[in-house]
């Protein structure tokens, strides 16, 4: 009897261990922070959208117009934790018009990593771990006329995931959707995956222009995927599909994806890497 009352009073203590360690290991933000690099960054002022909990900004001026010829990078970089992430990042950014990345965190000082490259840096993130934040980049050759960013919490371990909406003008045409998603994982049901979703479809809604949607979906089981896959169709946003498909998987679903509307999809690939513990997307697109 003293010896089980001895092994529970241990499973306890190891417990509230636990989550002491955790709870002064993380730090949840009340909102997302978001960092912006650009030539110009105090051009942006808060505007009052018609998105259920997006907080969105918008140039006070007019900014460049995006090419319609656009090479898009699309990689999980799993914070940097794994050998050579950094001369990878550097190679595949070198022609890239777009590069979008989830699990970038604050140690790997991504937008000045680029800044040679792309000149424009969109990072938000929602909480940090033993003082390193991570979220989601956007990072770009041009800066964007306006943005939103929204989060929503793991529904267990309340580690809120990011999503950030970016839109860039066009010469004559209309503009550019571009929405890099990090989507909540540990949830066996779909409350808050489809809240985050469905969230940035409401900008999806009211787009007029091409859209390319991208990031790490952790579309595990097919219910997630199921439900994926009929938004896009309800959008009319197209899968796009790889010659070699080489991405993440996890019980034979793949977490990474990317939809467009009113974009041809010149080439799509997959690069196997060992510097993430995914595999970063390249595309090459033609806005129409």
């Amino acid at each position: 009897m003293n010896k089980i009352k001895t092994i529970i009073l241990s499973i306890f203590a190891l417990i509230s261990l636990v989550i002491i360690y955790l709870f002064y290991s993380f730090d949840l933000y009340d909102k997302p922070k978001i960092s912006l690099s650009s030539a110009n960054p105090e051009i942006y002022y808060p505007v009052v959208a018609n998105y259920d909990r997006l907080l969105c900004y918008q140039a006070k001026t007019i900014t460049p117009p995006f090419p319609n010829k656009v090479n898009v990078l699309v990689w999980n970089i799993h914070k940097g934790e794994d050998q050579g992430w950094k001369p990878e990042l550097e190679k595949l950014a070198q022609d890239m018009d777009l590069v979008l990345l989830q699990e970038a965190s604050t140690t790997q000082n991504i937008a000045q990593l680029l800044s040679p490259i792309l000149s424009t840096s969109l990072y938000a993130r929602a909480y940090s771990y033993l003082n390193n934040e991570s979220g989601v980049n956007t990072l770009s050759k041009v800066a964007p006329i306006s943005y939103c960013v929204g989060t929503e919490s793991e529904p267990w371990i309340q580690v809120p995931k990011v999503g950030i909406a970016t839109e860039y003008l066009r010469a004559n045409q209309p503009p550019l959707l571009v929405i890099n998603l990090h989507l909540v994982n540990f949830e066996w049901n779909l409350n808050n995956y489809k809240i985050q979703v469905e969230r940035m479809f409401q900008i999806i809604n009211e787009h007029q222009g091409p859209i390319i949607l991208a990031g790490d979906f952790n579309t595990w089981n097919h219910h997630r995927l199921s439900l994926i896959r009929g938004l896009a169709e309800k959008y009319q946003l197209k899968e796009v599909g790889y010659t070699n498909d080489v991405r993440k998987r996890f019980m034979g679903n793949p977490l990474d994806h990317v939809f467009v509307r009113g974009v041809k999809v010149e080439e799509a690939k997959v690069i196997n890497t060992e510097s993430s513990d995914h595999n970063p997307l390249l595309l090459q697109l033609s806005l129409q």
